[in-house]
Parts: C-alpha cells; sequence; structure tokens
C-alpha cells in the first residue's frame, strides 16, 4: 500500500454587495464591493445639498439606517432612496432654491440680488447674496416668492420642522 499525500484547498466564500441611488443627482452612496463570508459591511449613503437619505430598499426589506451595517452572507443589491428635504426645490443655471426647515436656501448665486417675498407680496428679504450658499430665515411656513437677479421668479413652500 503506498502513501497518498492530499492537499485541501479552501477557496474563501466571496459575495458582491452592490449599491444603487434612486436618482444620482440627489446623492451617492459609499460601501459596495466584495466581501468574505460572515464580514460586516457599512452602507452609507450621502445626500447632496437640499436632498435628504430616506431609506435602503435590499428586495423586499427596508432599512432606516444610515450608515446601514450588515453582516454580509450572500450578495445581495441595496438602493438608497433620497428625496427632496421639503418644499419645492428648483434648479436653474446652476442656482439651487429650496426650503429647509423655516428657511430659504439660495446656492451658487453669490453677487446676485436676492428678493423674497411672501404669498401675499410683502418683501421678507431684499439684498446681494455675500456667499456662495446662504439661507434666509422666513417667518412662518407658507409660500414664498424667490426672485435671483438674471432668473424668473421661483415659488418656494416652507412646511417648517
Amino acid at each position: 500500500m503506498s502513501d497518498t499525500l492530499f492537499t485541501a484547498v479552501f477557496i474563501p466564500d466571496m459575495h458582491e454587495i452592490t449599491l444603487f441611488v434612486n436618482d444620482a443627482s440627489m446623492g451617492t452612496v459609499q460601501g459596495g464591493r466584495t466581501y468574505f463570508y460572515g464580514d460586516t459591511a457599512i452602507l452609507t449613503a450621502y445626500p447632496n445639498a437640499g436632498y435628504k437619505f430616506v431609506r435602503w430598499v435590499c428586495g423586499t426589506n427596508q432599512y432606516t439606517d444610515n450608515p446601514l451595517k450588515i453582516v454580509v452572507r450572500k450578495s445581495e443589491y441595496y438602493t438608497a432612496f433620497f428625496e427632496p428635504e421639503v418644499g419645492i426645490q428648483s434648479c436653474e443655471n446652476g442656482v439651487a432654491t429650496y426650503s429647509k426647515g423655516k428657511e430659504i436656501i439660495v446656492d451658487g448665486a453669490i453677487g446676485h440680488s436676492i428678493e423674497i417675498f411672501d404669498v401675499l407680496g410683502r418683501p421678507v428679504f431684499s439684498g446681494t447674496q455675500e456667499n456662495t450658499c446662504c439661507s434666509y430665515t422666513v417667518p412662518s411656513t407658507g409660500i414664498y416668492m424667490v426672485h435671483i437677479e438674471g432668473l424668473p421668479v421661483k415659488k418656494i413652500v416652507v412646511i417648517g420642522k
């Protein structure tokens, strides 16, 4: 009888975590890659200005944690869902206008004159935007008109929090 030598070769159990977003203009994600079975993956959603993270969806499961920590057991697809923070968002010629809490945010209008009026036409703010992104506090929730020099008037709904 001859001695036979056997060598065991173990191949790591690898799984791919693939990430998507519902709308790439609203945010980005990080953490998708190949993991070993049993590793902890940390999935992070980064909303762009004026947007908020809402949930992760994987098959029929939904998660609201951000970042989301998962134990990798198989290859899976996760989609991050973002939505506008509040109100009506507008972006024209590189200038974004939206509401956040009881503030109207104007991003990208540095050096332009800005006028904000309430729904009855009463002035709330008038001046020149000093920084790239500025917030203007309004007295209450409601509908406001924002006129930025050189752009059409925008309607912004302030919901507040």
